[in-house]
C-alpha cells in the first residue's frame, strides 16, 4: 500500500490510498484500515484489481465508502454497479499512444454502442507524475 495524490482521471489531486487486489483481500476488517484513512485525512481508497477478483458488493467496501470515495480498476465489469463504488475500466491498447495528436480521437465501440473522445480531452499522466507516493508499511 501507499499513500499519495492522485495523478490519474476524474479524481487527480485526491489524497489517495492506493492498494493491490493481494493487499485489498488481507484486510479482515474495515477497522483494519479506517485509522490510517481518518488520520491521513485521506479522500480516496484505489484498488487495482485487473484480475476482476472483488466482490464489488463486499461490506468492507460500503463501509470505506462512507469515509473516502473507493475505486476500483479493473478489466471488466458486468450487471449493475453499486452506488458505492466508482470503475476505472481499464481497456488494453497496442497503440503507442504519444503518436496520436491532441485533435485524434479514441474510439469505444461495442456493438453500436459507441463512445469517442478526443486525446486532447484526456488527463494524460507520465511516470515522474508518480515519484511521490509513500510506502506504508504491510497491515
Amino acid at each position: 500500500m501507499k499513500i499519495g495524490i492522485e495523478v490519474e482521471g476524474r479524481f487527480k489531486g485526491l489524497r489517495t490510498l492506493f492498494m493491490g487486489y493481494g493487499e485489498f483481500f488481507e484486510l479482515k476488517s474495515f477497522e483494519d484500515i479506517e485509522g490510517i484513512l481518518r488520520d491521513k485525512c485521506l479522500q480516496q481508497v484505489y484498488i487495482s484489481d485487473l484480475d476482476n477478483r472483488i466482490e464489488l458488493r463486499k461490506q468492507i467496501l460500503r463501509d470505506m465508502s462512507k469515509v473516502a470515495i473507493v475505486t476500483l480498476e479493473r478489466t471488466f465489469v458486468d450487471g449493475l454497479l453499486p452506488e458505492h463504488v466508482r470503475i476505472v475500466l481499464s481497456v488494453p491498447v497496442r497503440t503507442d499512444m504519444r503518436i496520436l495528436r491532441p485533435g485524434d480521437q479514441i474510439k469505444i465501440d461495442q456493438h453500436q454502442h459507441v463512445w469517442e473522445v478526443s486525446k486532447e480531452s484526456m488527463i494524460t499522466s507520465i511516470p515522474s507524475d508518480f515519484l511521490n507516493d509513500v510506502h506504508l508499511p504491510a497491515i
